[in-house]
């Protein structure tokens, strides 16, 4: 179940837009039925509020996402020695000899 939750995330804000923007869009069109100012106004920016919080949810998505893809590549073998350990093959310059 929470494996991967970074693309699930994304998923989600994904689906949430969507879902939004089709609610914003009946609900505009219901109250411009109704000739109500205000469907108006919705049809015109009612959008812009799933969008911008698909962002935010998006961004999360992928700061995990991100998150996960460092953690494993942090567990992977040290392929450098580190510095000062006295390595003759040590790139670092000032290393002792």
């Amino acid at each position: 179940m929470f494996e991967n939750i970074g693309k699930k995330i994304k998923t989600v804000a994904v689906v949430l837009t969507v879902i939004g923007m089709i609610i914003n869009l009946v609900l505009s069109i219901v109250l411009l039925v109704q000739n109500s100012w205000v469907g108006l106004v919705l049809l015109c920016f009612g959008w812009l509020i799933p969008w911008l919080v698909s962002f935010l949810l998006y961004g999360f998505g992928e700061l995990v996402d991100n998150t996960s893809t460092l953690v494993k590549l942090m567990n992977l073998p040290n392929q450098y020695p580190a510095q000062g350990t006295g390595n003759p093959t040590s790139s670092n310059p000032n290393a002792s000899r």
